[in-house]
């Protein structure tokens, strides 16, 4: 699992044969969720990721 991969990292696993899949259920969403269930902490990260708002790979589920 890697949550915020380099451009070449992807081209790296990608270049290996992998699969892969971003699961992302929504910006709100994991925002409700860190607030109800993580760490205060938890909520800037996830609003580093989103910010800028990510190229995504290929296929998300």
């Amino acid at each position: 699992m890697h949550s915020a991969p380099s451009p070449e990292a992807l081209a790296e696993y990608e270049a290996h044969g992998a699969h892969v899949v971003t699961i992302d259920p929504g910006q709100a969403v994991v925002l409700a969720r860190c607030e109800l269930l993580r760490p205060p902490a938890s909520r800037d990260a996830a609003l580093r990721w989103y910010v800028p708002p990510r190229q995504l790979p290929h296929h998300t589920a």
